[in-house]
């Protein structure tokens, strides 16, 4: 729960982020499954309607108490991550593919236990965005393994959820 002192030092898309990741705890259940219908995020889609997310959040979270720009940058920021995190649970699938053709290799046996390690520790948390030495890990395995992200955006655009 957030306490009233603690909010006027928090940036309002991080007192969001934060609501909805307490969502079960704080009497928001669902808001994060409506949040992806409307974005269609659970399809592994990113094209859904943003103005009806920030109207969503903006009924759940008052329409005097953020700006719509708040509330903009969270919809925003949400897509980001949760498109990101798509990419690496699509990055782990194909270099677990590669484990099993070539299971003699250790360096591809390491390289899946630290993405299974990112998913696991960055899962829900919603106040993490990845940093750069994070995207440049994913850049080095794309390239390494010859992934290429055209066969993530082919699968997404037939509707596989990766």
């Amino acid at each position: 729960m957030i306490r009233k002192e603690d909010m006027n030092t928090l940036k309002p898309y991080k007192h969001i982020f934060t609501a909805l990741q307490n969502n079960e705890r704080d009497g928001l259940a669902g808001i994060r499954e409506e949040l992806d219908d409307i974005l269609d995020l659970a399809n592994g889609q990113s094209g859904g309607s943003r103005i009806n997310a920030i109207k969503l959040l903006r009924r759940f979270f008052g329409e005097k108490r953020f700006k719509l720009r708040e509330y903009s940058e969270v919809v925003s920021r949400y897509c980001k991550l949760m498109d990101y995190m798509n990419r690496l649970r699509w990055l782990h699938n194909e270099v677990e593919l590669k484990e099993k053709k070539f299971s003699y290799d250790k360096g591809i046996k390491m390289n899946r236990i630290r993405l299974t390690k990112l998913i696991k520790r960055h899962e829900n948390n919603l106040k993490w965005f990845p940093s750069h030495i994070d995207l440049k890990f994913m850049n080095h395995l794309c390239q390494k393994y010859n992934l290429h992200t055209f066969g993530y955006k082919k699968n997404k655009i037939r509707g596989y959820h990766v």
